[in-house]
Order: C-alpha cells, then sequence, then structure tokens
C-alpha cells in the first residue's frame, strides 16, 4: 500500500478516493455466529495490543476492521453469556475474512431449564421476526402473503367444484322406459 502524500495539483480529489478505495479492500472482516442455534451475535471484535474495539452488526453481525497489511495480530471475538475466541492471522495485502463461532457458557441450571428467547427473555428479542418483516423485505413479504392466499383460495374453490361435480355423477342413471 502506498502512503505518500498527495501533490499540491491535485485539485480534483482523485488521489484520496484511490486511498480510500484501496484502504476499504484491506483489514480484516467477517461475521460473528452463536454454535447453538446458528444465528448471528453482534459481538466485540478486538485486535492485541490495538486500544479499540469494534462491534459487529446488530442485524447481520458483519464487521471490518482496518489493519495495515504485512503485520500479524491476534483478534478477539467476545460477547457477554459466550465463551471468547480468538485466532492469530498474518494479514496480506488484500482483506482477510474471518468469521467466528461463540459457544454459550451454559451453568447447570440454564442447560435444563433453557428457553425459547435466542439472546435473552426481553422484548427486543420477542420481536426480531416482527423486525426483519418490517424492514427492507416488507414489499416481498407482503406480496409472497399476498400470492399464497390467491392459490389457497383456487385451490379451495377447485376442490369444492369437483367435490360438487362428483356428487351428483354419483347417484344413479335411470334407465330410460
Amino acid at each position: 500500500m502506498d502512503l505518500r502524500v498527495a501533490d499540491a495539483d491535485d485539485k480534483d480529489g482523485c488521489y484520496w478516493e484511490t486511498k480510500l478505495r484501496i484502504a476499504c479492500h484491506s483489514g480484516v472482516h467477517g461475521r460473528v455466529f452463536s454454535s447453538d442455534y446458528g444465528g448471528p451475535l453482534p459481538a466485540s471484535i478486538a485486535v492485541k495490543g490495538i486500544n479499540y474495539s469494534i462491534k459487529a452488526g446488530e442485524r447481520f453481525a458483519d464487521y471490518h476492521r482496518l489493519l495495515v497489511p504485512g503485520e500479524r495480530y491476534e483478534v478477539i471475538a467476545s460477547m457477554p453469556g459466550h465463551k471468547p475466541k480468538s485466532t492469530v492471522i498474518l494479514l496480506g495485502e488484500e482483506a482477510m475474512t474471518l468469521d467466528f463461532v461463540l459457544d454459550p457458557e451454559i451453568t447447570g441450571k440454564e442447560s435444563l431449564l433453557r428457553s425459547g428467547c435466542i439472546r435473552g427473555c426481553d422484548s427486543k428479542s420477542r420481536l426480531n421476526f416482527v423486525d426483519f418483516l418490517k424492514g427492507p423485505y416488507l414489499g416481498v413479504s407482503l406480496v409472497l402473503i399476498f400470492v399464497l392466499a390467491f392459490l389457497w383460495a383456487l385451490m379451495r374453490r377447485k376442490l369444492s367444484l369437483n367435490h360438487f361435480k362428483h356428487r351428483q355423477s354419483v347417484a344413479p342413471k335411470r334407465s330410460g322406459v
């Protein structure tokens, strides 16, 4: 990566735009998942020796950490209620993908009395599915529900017509005199 200072005659900002594009393609990125249900976890990502951690996204648990290429780093993923995991990487010139799967810390009582809640039992976690439908997939969800209701109505109508025709044809035919 070239870190030279921009020339004074760079009036259109092309130099800094190029540097920004290069910076976006360096470092480490990935996602954090839970091992017990496979869902995303908004965990904290820390790099040993750097006094700053980042938090993975709430919905998809994705993260991106800018790091200098050619160095060795220990990356640590942690979340309350889960065992932290760490790995050592040697970062090359390109960005590296590093996904984490965190194991929950389960006590004796929790293993016997597991609730249906995914991340605690607050009202926010119970409404994750509703929040998902309210997001960018609302239109798709409504169209899918409409199509399924239409198909159900057609099938129900077809079945009732077939049943009515079948009941008429079952009756014995009268012989002509």
